[in-house]
């Protein structure tokens, strides 16, 4: 209710909600919309490994299960899904596909961002899912290199999580202070 349509009007966002509120289709179900109007603006996106969307999560676990609600969504907007994390048979494949929405682990993302697998030149939205994890998993190192190409101009950078430590919020402020993040 308070959040997708910050989402929806391209507001960047913290929020922190309890575990099971549906976080996950909070910015599933906008940035889905978003990146359809995109598409149907300037059609069927052909640039090899440029997504729109990237949605990093600190578990290859996680990521699936964030893949399983992206991919039931996009069937019916056709959006083209796909995931970058340990079981990945292929790092490669990733370079020669177009897809729209990216799930990924930050040290795979990180690599693949590094070797030019994957570029972040049209990123549209950026989500940090389980954003308390990241920090304190130990993937910051991780995260600025993920960050180091976003152009934050034309990016809508989001933080979900459950919790906040208030060490990790004021980073996250400091950090992203030309995003005007929005707590929610």
């Amino acid at each position: 209710e308070n959040v997708i349509p910050k989402l929806i009007n391209n507001e960047s966002v913290i929020c922190v909600s309890q575990t099971g509120t549906g976080k996950t289709l909070t910015f599933a179900l906008p940035i889905s919309e978003l990146v359809k109007r995109i598409e149907d603006e300037e059609g069927l996106g052909q640039r090899k490994s440029q997504p729109y969307a990237v949605i990093v999560a600190p578990t290859k676990e996680l990521a699936m299960q964030i893949h399983a609600v992206f991919k039931s969504i996009s069937h019916h907007v056709k959006l083209r899904v796909r995931t970058l994390i340990s079981t990945t048979k292929s790092k490669a494949s990733l370079k020669n596909q177009s897809y729209e929405i990216l799930i990924a682990t930050p040290t795979k993302l990180a690599r693949a961002i590094k070797k030019e697998e994957v570029v972040m030149s049209q990123l549209k939205f950026l989500v940090f899912d389980e954003a308390d994890n990241l920090f304190e998993m130990g993937f910051k190192k991780d995260i600025e290199n993920i960050l180091y190409p976003v152009k934050y101009d034309n990016t809508d950078i989001h933080f979900f999580s459950a919790t906040m430590p208030l060490e990790v919020e004021d980073y996250l402020n400091k950090k992203f202070e030309r995003k005007s993040l929005n707590k929610v």
